[in-house]
C-alpha cells in the first residue's frame, strides 16, 4: 500500500471511488434519513395525543398536547375534536408516508447508480489489462 493510500484510510478510498455527482448527493441523502426519521418519530408521538382526546371524558376541553390547536380553530365539542384529530392522524401519516416512498425510490436509484458505475469501472479496469498480466494471474 502507498502513502497516501494509507493516509485516506479505508473510508477515504472507499470515497475517492465514488464519482463527484454521488459524493454530492451523499450528505443530501443523509440529511433526508434524517428528516424521514424525524417525521417518523412526530407520526408515532401524535397516537397518544389522539388517544387522549378520543378516551377523554365528555367536558369539552381536553387534557391532550393538541388543546391549543383546538383552541385555536374554535373547536370546542368533544365528537369535533375527536374528528379532527383523527384527520390530523391520518394526514400526518399520509404526508410521512408520501416522504418515506420518495426517500426510499432516492435511495435505491442513488445505490444503483454507484453500483453500475463501480461495475463498469471495474470491468472497464479489465479490458485495459494485458494479456500478460491476465495469464501470469491465472498460472500463480
Amino acid at each position: 500500500m502507498n502513502a497516501p493510500a494509507k493516509k485516506l484510510g479505508t473510508v477515504g478510498m472507499l470515497w475517492r471511488l465514488l464519482p463527484r455527482k454521488s459524493r454530492l448527493a451523499m450528505p443530501v441523502l443523509m440529511l433526508m434519513v434524517l428528516l424521514g426519521t424525524f417525521i417518523e418519530a412526530l407520526g408515532i408521538g401524535l397516537v397518544i395525543p389522539v388517544m387522549t382526546t378520543i378516551s377523554k371524558g365528555g367536558t369539552g376541553s381536553s387534557s391532550s398536547i393538541l388543546q391549543p390547536i383546538f383552541d385555536a380553530l374554535g373547536i370546542r365539542s368533544v365528537s369535533t375534536m375527536v374528528g379532527a384529530s383523527v384527520l390530523l392522524l391520518g394526514a400526518a401519516f399520509l404526508v410521512k408516508n408520501v416522504y418515506m416512498l420518495g426517500l426510499g425510490w432516492r435511495q435505491a436509484r442513488f445505490s444503483n447508480a454507484v453500483s453500475q458505475y463501480l461495475a463498469s469501472t471495474l470491468f472497464k479496469s479489465f479490458l485495459r489489462r494485458t494479456v500478460y498480466v491476465s495469464l501470469a494471474a491465472k498460472f500463480i
